[in-house]
């Protein structure tokens, strides 16, 4: 792990780059028979064709249409802190592309996108019931997962290097040599100075992809896994959170495991140490779009100024009560008055 340094100097702490899906958010408060009427699995990911979108996009009523992915809403929490903050994405040439790029210039993020010649930008759509559980759905054919090795920027050598990067990227395989982008993310940017960062961020993906994280886990390929309580037990293929912590443990990995409200685990072959979350009533809560992102964003912004794992996961959970105050995935911008 990168040894603490002075905060004062912005010069002297690390730099980030984010790697995810490059999407556009559609996001709306729909009830559970919404979710069966249009065959949507309720609190994960459902995968559908492009053409399958658009009945359920116009059956929504008073949807928002914001600029998101996990790894791009965790670059503009980031960014809040001072951070110098690159997004690394595929959009397309269209109107959705534009709201993209468009959504990280409050925040100050750098991101030079890469370009599909033929893919559209892709659409998630996020979709709310009364009981504040997200339910998404997107299709994996749009131009987030035509990502190349190409379009990874260069770091900056004259810092120390976070990367932080999802799981979607073990879908993403058309742009790369590798067996994926993370491998190809991992090839590329290794380094003493450099700590790899991947989220889990869904139970399927990571079900499904658990061997290949698993033998990378083996060869030390993350400085750290980040994960909710469910990713963590689909991961170690166990059925009770203290049976995934004891797993966690044995494996040598160092983990952070978030648990809503009640904060999160700090998991290494020497502790399983509970954070106490900071708390939030739910009648204060306009949803959970968002949280976990914003957990990430405080964790690895609190790492790039030099603090150490504890007080990082503090910070997370802070950003990621912060958001659940608010509608959306992204912090709020106070604009300064001149």
């Amino acid at each position: 792990m990168t040894q603490a340094r002075n905060n004062n100097s912005l010069h002297n702490n690390a730099s980030v780059i984010c790697i995810g899906v490059a999407n556009v958010d559609i996001v709306a408060h729909i009830d559970t028979g919404f979710l069966l009427r249009h065959r949507v699995d309720k609190g994960t990911s459902t995968l559908m064709r492009s053409e399958d979108l658009m009945p359920i996009i116009k059956d929504l009523k008073n949807a928002l249409t914001i600029p998101g992915g996990c790894a791009a809403n965790t670059a503009c929490g980031i960014a809040t802190e001072g951070v110098a903050t690159q997004f690394s994405g595929m959009i397309h040439d269209d109107e959705y592309g534009q709201i993209f790029q468009d959504g990280f210039k409050p925040y100050g993020v750098s991101f030079t996108p890469g370009y599909h010649p033929e893919r559209h930008t892709a659409l998630c759509l996020t979709l709310v019931t009364q009981d504040k559980e997200r339910s998404f759905v997107f299709s994996p054919s749009a131009a987030s997962w035509g990502l190349s090795e190409d379009n990874l920027p260069a770091r900056d050598e004259s810092r120390p290097l976070i990367v932080y990067t999802e799981s979607n990227l073990f879908r993403m395989t058309a742009g790369t040599t590798h067996q994926s982008m993370v491998h190809a993310v991992i090839e590329k940017y290794r380094g003493p100075d450099v700590q790899i960062i991947l989220n889990l961020i869904d139970t399927e993906i990571t079900s499904h992809h658990r061997k290949t994280i698993l033998d990378m886990i083996a060869n030390r390929s993350f400085a750290y896994i980040i994960s909710n309580q469910d990713e963590l037990m689909a991961l170690f293929s166990v059925k009770t959170l203290d049976d995934a912590l004891a797993a966690a443990q044995k494996s040598g990995q160092k983990f952070i495991t978030t648990l809503g409200r009640d904060g999160a685990y700090i998991v290494d072959e020497h502790r399983a140490d509970h954070i106490a979350g900071t708390g939030i009533a739910m009648e204060d809560i306009v949803d959970t779009v968002g949280a976990g992102d914003q957990f990430s964003a405080g964790f690895v912004a609190a790492l790039a100024k030099g603090m150490d794992i504890d007080a990082a996961c503090l910070n997370g959970t802070k950003h990621a009560i912060r958001i659940l105050g608010l509608a959306g995935a992204r912090p709020l911008i106070i604009q300064k008055a001149a």
